[in-house]
């Protein structure tokens, strides 16, 4: 809906136009362009949603259905609308209240939801569904979206993430999470819902997440089911009691949390940074690693360089001791740099570097360094941006675009889709080797960077697909932050045999991917809902080695 502000904003910006002013501020064209994107996105959510509900239900064995217990947080009227849209849910269904939890029983799931929340119909059915599947014991949780000013905003979810569980506490994997009777009646505490779905979260044997938008969430300042972020914070930290992670705030307006390993695992680290001409780039990225506070070893890959100015300099960081060079010459291939580099580094982690990287921050490097140390993490990416501070890599969306895409590409921090955190810690399914940070023992036991296949494109998604593979995590740590002058050594044009042979060993891969929503097109940049192909409702399953 339009208001007062909106339409005199508008004749500011009719005014400007019709002066000739080029320049508009840039303040007026983000408002314009974030209310432009705000009105387009929830058209098609309401678009989506439509076409979703008129997909046909799926079946339900007459024997074995599951119970659902369901706590509402909240009284009066709001809490009745609660309790009316579950005649419409699609599965058996009693009302809860914490203290019945030390009586749940095997085969009943429990839900949590605050008052005004409301379910679509057949949502509990689709959770029923998901659940006979995954088996007894499994955690399922489906898509939601909030009620705003605005209109309904989407929370699209992505797959099986503890890691997000434990940065976005409340938000993933959300209210419309279906916990194991057993898990709610063995929780220390069974009224901190935070609690209870991140433990149960992360012990479950099978987790499913059901793709249908099932719940429609009002959510004031303290949410009734999760609580405020500081309730939110103080169940993370109880939740990893046991695993030497600090939680901190990183943006509690949002409920967001910042984790970090007590323990640094890494004694030296090795940047290596291929690098060619470009003197302004060599002298910033020498200058800004030199900066760096703890061990750190620079090896520069130089290949071909022509510039007189740029030789200089790399003879004289090789003369001084300031890093080791080594000399490539043919044509440009940046996964053999890299793996030249690695050869001859002696940390015990190695950082893939490009050298038209500019760190924002005097903890960028530790800030990887301690994402790397948590469990099960086998490579970390950092937040670049471009220098006017929009989004360049906030993580990869694999399937989309050529073989993958940036999320958030071109969106300021905080203004991109709700359920793409550019922000928030997290897995994703890849990141790029602009900022790469990865154990030596890691990258050699894949093989480094597949030269052969991918001397120039793709060659830090099919790394970091290989390390998955070997049962690793790769994780975007968005409090390092640097400023990324995109293929300022190289040339940006993608060779059509790199992306055939990408293709041909990954085609599963970019299909099936865990961390983007199936609800996006894989054909549109910045990621959007796909209104062409219509809903893939199909729950997705995981399932614990």
């Amino acid at each position: 809906m339009e208001t007062t502000a909106h339409r005199a904003l508008d004749a500011i910006h009719r005014r400007l136009r019709s002066e000739g002013w080029r320049a508009l501020p840039h303040a007026l064209h983000r408002w314009r362009a974030r209310r432009d994107a705000r009105h387009s996105s929830l058209a098609q959510w309401e678009a989506w949603v439509a076409r979703a509900l008129a997909e046909p239900m799926p079946p339900l064995a007459a024997t074995g259905r599951p119970t659902f217990r369901v706590v509402v947080r909240g009284e009066g009227t709001a809490a009745d609308d609660t309790v009316r849209s579950l005649a419409t849910a699609g599965a058996p269904w009693e009302l809860a209240i914490p203290g019945d939890a030390a009586a749940a029983r095997s085969g009943e799931y429990w839900l949590a939801v605050g008052a005004g929340d409301t379910f679509r119909p057949g949502a509990l059915a689709r959770l029923a569904a998901a659940l006979a599947t995954a088996g007894p014991g499994a955690v399922a949780y489906a898509d939601e979206d909030r009620r705003t000013a605005h209109g309904l905003e989407a929370r699209l979810k992505p797959g099986p993430s503890p890691w997000l569980a434990r940065t976005w506490p409340g938000e993933y994997p959300g209210a419309a999470t279906a916990i194991p009777g057993d898990a709610v009646r063995d929780a220390p505490d069974a009224g901190n819902w935070t609690r209870v779905v991140l433990d149960a979260f992360a012990a479950a044997p099978a987790i499913a997440h059901v793709p249908f938008p099932a719940l429609t969430r009002t959510v004031p300042a303290d949410d009734p089911v999760f609580g405020p972020a500081p309730a939110r914070f103080d169940a993370v930290r109880a939740h990893l009691a046991e695993d030497d992670i600090d939680v901190a705030p990183a943006h509690p307006e949002r409920g967001v949390a910042s984790l970090r390993a007590r323990v640094d695992s890494v004694d030296l680290v090795s940047a290596i940074v291929p690098t060619r001409d470009r003197p302004d780039f060599l002298a910033s990225i020498l200058e800004a690693l030199t900066r760096v506070r703890r061990p750190l070893e620079i090896v520069l890959v130089d290949h071909a360089t022509t510039d007189r100015e740029a030789r200089a300099l790399l003879e004289r960081a090789d003369r001084e001791g300031t890093a080791r060079v080594v000399r490539r010459e043919g044509p440009f291939d940046f996964s053999a740099s890299v793996n030249d580099g690695a050869r001859v580094a002696r940390g015990d982690a190695l950082l893939l570097l490009n050298n038209d990287v500019e760190p924002t921050s005097e903890d960028w490097l530790d800030r990887l360094v301690a994402a790397l140390a948590l469990p099960g993490v086998g490579a970390v990416g950092a937040c670049l941006t471009y220098p006017d501070g929009r989004i360049q890599h906030a993580g990869m969306l694999l399937g989309h675009g050529t073989v993958a895409t940036h999320v958030a590409r071109g969106e300021f921090l905080g203004e991109a889709w709700p359920g793409l955190p550019a922000d928030v810690a997290r897995e994703v399914g890849a990141v790029t080797a602009a900022c790469l940070l990865v154990r030596r023992r890691d990258f050699e036991r894949v093989g480094g960077l597949d030269s052969a296949r991918f001397p120039v494109s793709f060659n830090d998604v099919d790394f970091c697909l290989r390390l998955r593979e070997l049962g690793r995590s790769i994780f975007y740590e968005p409090a390092a932050r640097l400023v990324h002058h995109e293929t300022a050594t190289r040339d940006p044009r993608l060779d059509p045999d790199e992306i055939r042979r990408f293709a041909d060993r990954w085609s599963a891969s970019l299909a099936t991917d865990a961390f983007t929503p199936p609800a996006l097109s894989p054909h549109v940049e910045p990621p959007a809902l796909d209104l062409r192909s219509g809903p893939r409702l199909e729950p997705r399953f995981w399932r614990r080695p």
